[in-house]
């Protein structure tokens, strides 16, 4: 039997959960029976999501919002076919679904610049840094983006400079990108993106930098913040999952230690990406105890919050132009009409469902490493303690917490996720 006892300590506000994405052979999703599954107190509540900023690698073609070469004005940028098609109108339904029921935010992310702002010419590939006489062409695209999808009656609560900048510095990677460094992202942000926006309608609006996996905390952080300008105009960090297994949760609270006043946000994560992977593993417990694991894992170190990548995908884990197929919490059957919702779909609901933004995470002494545990208080009027409990062993634990006297048991079944809910009666 293990013993903990919860007490409050300053903790972070927590935004929350979720992605969105759709591409064109999942128009089904759009059904009510789909984003009610997400987005209501009947689904996982969610109400943080992530709108890719144009064409990503589960996009069916290449493209940009201006290929017309040296447009430096952009007199031709135009939102694409796939804004109007799949993007608004799911954004559109998923707000109307979440009236009453949760706050949803919207944040955004570029894969990549068009081609002729880059020095290979190409949406992927080596060399894929952006010439340094577009750098104010391209923060001007970012404002084109977001005035273009206010006049649809969409507004964003955060962006990223670049999705997974590193990805065009590596060979044979086909995924839309554009290459920074420390320095250039930080000349970027300090010279042309911070001062755009904050000069504009959009001053409100977060930057969120690195966007890339926990390789980059804290030391590529640091590097980036040297700059006073550029530090002021960042207002958290994001980070990716895919190293996640190599690379302990713990540089995310030294990255904290080091900027305590700006955020940590994991936006990304996804199972079945590596080569060598089963890319779909329909009814995968292995995946969605993975999810549950990472989850407690970045909230315990000064994540604000956790976002899965896809909302649902094909039987194949497309569409992807690039074939990059990977699995989804929710999986769609086209052909009978239908959609599969997966363990990885209710690991994330144990969170999102009973964790509402601007909860705080809770202490819990002394830690118990062979179980993963997050402690969460919610907001006034409710005012309630969330454990959330992972038992990764085949067989049953038993577990005790002790909250001023009072105490609870708990046997925890093998292979399980356990979410408890109850009012804190003392804190210390």
């Amino acid at each position: 039997m293990s013993y903990l006892t919860i007490c409050v300590i300053e903790g972070i506000k927590l935004p929350r959960f979720l992605v969105l994405y759709f591409a064109s052979d999942l128009n089904i999703c759009l059904d009510q029976d789909f984003p009610q599954s997400y987005f209501t107190g009947m689904g996982s509540s969610y109400n943080l999501c992530r709108v890719p900023m144009g064409g990503t690698d589960f996009s069916i073609r290449g493209y940009s919002y201006d290929d017309v070469t040296d447009d430096v004005n952009l007199d031709n940028f135009k939102l694409a076919p796939e804004d109007f098609e799949y993007k608004i109108p799911l954004m559109k339904t998923a707000l109307n679904l979440s009236i009453n029921q949760t706050e949803l935010k919207f944040f955004t992310a570029t894969w990549t610049a068009p081609k002729w702002m880059k020095i290979n010419n190409e949406y992927y590939g080596l060399r894929g840094e952006l010439k340094t006489e577009y750098y104010q062409t391209w923060a001007d695209y970012f404002l084109k983006f977001l005035k273009a999808y206010k006049e649809q009656g969409l507004e964003f609560w955060a962006i990223t400079p670049g999705n997974e900048p590193f990805l065009a510095r590596i060979p044979l990677v086909k995924i839309n990108s554009v290459a920074w460094t420390a320095e250039t992202a930080s000349l970027f942000v300090r010279d042309n993106l911070g001062p755009t926006l904050r000069n504009s309608e959009f001053s409100d609006i977060k930057i969120m930098a690195i966007d890339d996996q926990r390789f980059f905390y804290p030391e590529y952080v640091s590097h980036l913040m040297e700059n006073k300008t550029t530090t002021d105009y960042i207002d958290g960090f994001s980070v990716h999952w895919y190293a996640d297994t190599i690379i302990p949760p713990v540089v995310l609270s030294e990255t904290h230690d080091k900027f305590p006043d700006k955020f940590i946000l994991s936006t990304e994560a996804s199972n079945g990406f590596l080569p060598t992977d089963k890319h779909v593993d329909i009814g995968s417990w292995e995946r969605g105890q993975a999810y549950a694991n990472d989850i407690i894992d970045n909230l315990n170190n000064w994540s604000s919050g956790w976002v899965d990548w896809n909302l649902a995908l094909n039987l194949n884990g497309g569409p992807t132009y690039i074939d990059n197929f990977i699995d989804s919490p929710i999986l769609v059957n086209a052909t009978a009409g239908e959609f599969y919702k997966q363990p990885m779909y209710y690991a994330i609901g144990h969170f999102s469902k009973f964790i509402p933004e601007n909860s705080v995470r809770v202490d819990l002494s002394p830690s118990i490493k062979h179980i993963p545990i997050v402690a969460i208080t919610t907001p006034e009027p409710a005012n309630k303690t969330v454990l959330v409990i992972l038992n990764k062993f085949d067989n049953s634990q038993s577990i005790s917490f002790q909250d001023g006297s009072d105490y609870i048991n708990l046997n925890l079944e093998g292979k399980s996720i356990t979410t408890v809910i109850f009012k804190l009666m003392k804190s210390s």
